[in-house]
């Protein structure tokens, strides 16, 4: 059985001081204290050697963590947590992760940030530019000068598509104006800016990544191996199983893709914090981890998404009421009762759902339907012909050829713009299907094939369109799901389906592939939830905590499903074994009894997963950021790291935590190190203590000893007060 766990962090010397804050260079912070690092004399490493060994001894149960997915399949899961006062450093840990696997993934080429701009290139770009500046522009000039430097050569960072592109923009458009080349220039100067970020951080990032796979222990280097900036390398280590399914060459090698695979992980980052991962701040590096529309092939993904360091709530209310939707659904077809209803907070289960037809989301028409009659340019009908002979066979082409359905020309018009998508984004569909067939029809045959071949997110939408517009044909079988509704008369287009119903319309789809049956994303959805006296609300109505609850768990479910989805793909691409989950300050929003249960309600999503008869994601870890002593009572404090104000009070935490008791947990010194009570209160108590002490006690102040809550505190105020009369 596959294991996981992210073991360290080791900042190296040199490491950029922007990214190490309160943190030392060369200090090893563990997350697991069960395994000792060792240098070659077998002695624990200190900030002057190195890593030679990693001897590990379990203080914990095997397995201790692990859960079954609802079909079967074994999870491997490991946890640990970070805590420390705010400032001690544990955003600041992650920042330096996320910014290795940032470098690491341009190393691998599967992200586009590369230094790779020749400096004779840049240098022709600034010179097309320059005769189109007024004298007042010589700062800007200056600046691009000054960017120019000698390191900018095969270690420069530009986009160099773009960079011609715009070169030849200023070249030849004549037509501008004065103020559209001063705007080109800008432009080119912003990316001449993310071009020093970026070689900036190839320059000064260094630091090793160590983690465990199996029975192996490897380290990711960045920035600190002779000749490369990134390299795997294995540890030796007293491990079981040690050496166990490694291709020694492989592990050596510079094939990425194989790297990533087999001896990498993916990390899914959870940060909701108004003030957190601002590029702004942070540095412009960040936003290429926001973004997941590469088939999840870089290995990390950061959630919410963010646009200049904000993220847009209506957007992600949005996203976790369809992610929400499909767990819903698996959950409610193997509930028991006629009902169907689906808890989805303590008191509130999912009882129906809305849906309302979103005609923004076809951003154009390409073709027009009228019955039998499709017709649209650029060879458009043919794309739709050919791709309902190769989705649909035999009597099924028949309906929708005649093109019944009430929601055909928005559906294949969402269809065509879906497959653009496709064959722009992702390997293995890129050129899409050829509008012109000169060469002959076969190999858009073979395209289309492959997308409905496909059995990874990636044609999730499509085929959910497809499946639709199928199950629309039927009007007089359609119609008690969805009415058929004139989607050019002006009033919106809504109606309102039970849980029980939409699982009937659905059909007997119970399997992995239950999302690609869901109504399809032309139509905006609303959940309504009744409580136990069956009053219906809204899902937008819950509370910040509840719906930060389902936000922080329905988008670690929504990734987790795709990238297991990835082991479906019909087309070779990286596919992740092992997941790395990172929630950073979980307990946002949340009461003290959502901190206590969260562990617990996490691992039971785990287990309500469905990951069909493919081997795929087989371990899950993960690191909690967290003040919160609720959090940490479900963790052993052997895979707990406590952060200190300096460098040097960073340790492993000496009191027990699991299952300890919260009083006992606040009462430790790396949550409370002065008392247990607010500062306020600790300072009207002491001048009480004063003012009795020295004879001037005031006339209220048995007001003020009756209120004191902390019932031994009380007596001994009263009995000291009592003694002082």
């Amino acid at each position: 059985m596959l294991d996981f766990r992210l073991l360290a962090i080791r900042p190296r010397k040199n490491c950029n001081p922007d990214f190490l804050k309160n943190l030392d260079n060369d200090r090893i912070y563990q997350f697991y204290n069960d395994y000792s690092f060792l240098d070659n004399d077998g002695i624990k490493v200190n900030r002057e050697t190195e890593v030679s060994f990693v001897d590990f001894h379990s203080r914990i149960p095997s397995g201790f963590y692990d859960v079954k997915t609802r079909d079967g399949q074994p999870l491997s899961v490991n946890i640990s947590a970070v805590v420390g006062k705010n400032g001690s450093g544990k955003s600041t840990l992650i920042d330096l992760l996320l910014v290795g696997i940032y470098i690491f993934s341009n190393e691998a080429k599967v992200l586009y940030d590369r230094p790779n701009l020749i400096k004779a290139e840049y240098e022709r770009m600034k010179n097309l530019a320059v005769p189109y500046l007024k004298p007042s522009d010589e700062e800007i000039i200056s600046q691009i000068r000054k960017q120019v430097s000698e390191d900018i050569s095969s270690t420069g960072q530009l986009d160099i598509d773009g960079i011609v592109r715009l070169a030849w923009k200023m070249k030849t458009d004549a037509e501008n104006s004065e103020e559209t080349y001063r705007s080109d220039l800008k432009s080119l100067l912003a990316m001449g800016e993310k071009n020093l970020e970026v070689n900036e951080l190839y320059r000064s990032i260094k630091l090793d990544i160590y983690y465990q796979l199996s029975g192996n222990i490897y380290v990711l280097r960045i920035g600190t191996v002779h000749k490369t900036q990134c390299k795997i390398e294995l540890v030796k280590s007293n491990l079981p199983g040690e050496g166990r399914g490694v291709n020694y060459d492989e592990v050596g090698s510079t094939d990425f893709k194989v790297l990533l695979s087999e001896y990498f992980f993916y990390t899914i980052g959870i940060n909701y914090s108004q003030f957190g991962l601002n590029a702004n701040i942070t540095g412009q590096w960040i936003n290429s981890l926001f973004h997941k529309n590469d088939g999840y092939k870089t290995p990390v993904v950061i959630n919410p998404m963010r646009t200049e360091g904000n993220f847009d709530v209506n957007n992600e209310m949005s996203l976790a009421k369809y992610r929400l939707l499909s767990n819903v659904l698996i959950d409610a077809g193997f509930a028991e009762g006629e009902e169907k209803s689906v808890p989805v907070t303590e008191k509130q289960s999912a009882s129906r759902v809305i849906f309302s037809l979103n005609m923004e989301k076809v951003k154009r028409n390409q073709i027009n339907r009228e019955g039998r009659s499709i017709s649209g340019s650029n060879g458009m009908p043919s794309l739709l012909i050919d791709l309902y002979s190769v989705f649909f066979s035999g009597v099924k082409i028949v309906p929708i050829m005649e093109g019944t359905s009430p929601y055909q020309q928005i559906l294949e018009n969402y269809i065509i713009q879906k497959i653009d998508s496709i064959s722009s984004r992702y390997d293995g569909f890129r050129g899409g299907y050829k509008l012109n067939r000169e060469s002959g029809n076969e190999e858009n045959l073979r395209f289309l094939k492959r997308l409905f071949e496909e059995g990874s997110h990636v044609t999730f939408k499509l085929k959910q369109a497809l499946n639709f517009l199928q199950r629309t044909q039927d009007l007089d079988a359609a119609k008690p799901f969805f009415p058929a509704t004139d989607l050019d008369g002006d009033e919106a287009v809504t109606f309102d389906m039970p849980i029980k119903k939409l699982l009937d319309f659905i059909g007997e789809n119970r399997s992995f592939d239950l999302i690609t049956f869901l109504p399809p994303s032309i139509f905006s959805i609303d959940i309504v939830l009744i409580d136990e006296n069956r009053n219906p609300s809204l899902f937008e109505s819950l509370s910040s905590g509840e719906q930060q609850l389902i936000h922080a768990v329905q988008s670690v479910l929504y990734h987790i499903r795709n990238l297991q989805s990835v082991h479906y793909s019909a087309v070779e691409r990286i596919r992740y074994r092992a997941i790395n989950i990172i929630y950073d300050e979980i307990e946002l929003y949340f009461h003290p009894d959502f901190q206590r249960k969260f562990t617990n309600g996490l691992l039971k999503a785990l287990e309500g997963m469905r990951f069909g008869e493919r081997a795929g994601i087989g371990a899950i870890n993960i690191l909690f950021l967290t003040h919160s002593p609720f959090i940490l009572s479900d963790i052993p404090e052997n895979n707990i790291l406590k952060l200190g104000e300096a460098p040097e009070q960073s340790s492993q935490i000496e009191s027990r935590t699991f299952a300890a008791n919260i009083h006992d947990l606040l009462g430790n010194k790396f949550f409370l190190s002065d008392s247990l009570m607010g500062e306020f209160a600790d300072k009207k108590i002491s001048e009480l203590i004063e003012r009795i002490s020295s004879g001037n006690k005031r006339e209220d102040d048995d007001k003020l000893i009756a209120i004191v809550g902390d019932s031994f505190l009380r007596a001994g105020l009263e009995r000291f007060n009592a003694e002082n009369l």
